[in-house]
């Protein structure tokens, strides 16, 4: 039996996503209540971007380098 339509707008850029999302849902059953989670619970889609991560990443990083090099001498 075919399933019902669904007329949705979005941004272009966001198509594919929707189409992938489509797909995950009618293939997988179990993915409903995941993405049904994810979006009742705002604080898993808040996100950090790459560049802030890597720039915490670099600044950890140099901070053992020194606390290494006054270690190890």
């Amino acid at each position: 039996m075919p399933l019902p339509n669904l007329t949705l707008r979005t941004a272009a850029e966001h198509h594919d996503l929707m189409r992938l999302v489509n797909m995950r849902l009618r293939d997988d059953p179990g993915f409903v209540q995941v993405l049904g989670n994810l979006v009742e619970d705002t604080s898993r889609t808040s996100f950090m971007p790459s560049e802030e991560i890597e720039r915490r990443f670099r600044h950890l990083e140099e901070h053992v380098k020194a606390l290494e090099a006054k270690v190890l001498g």
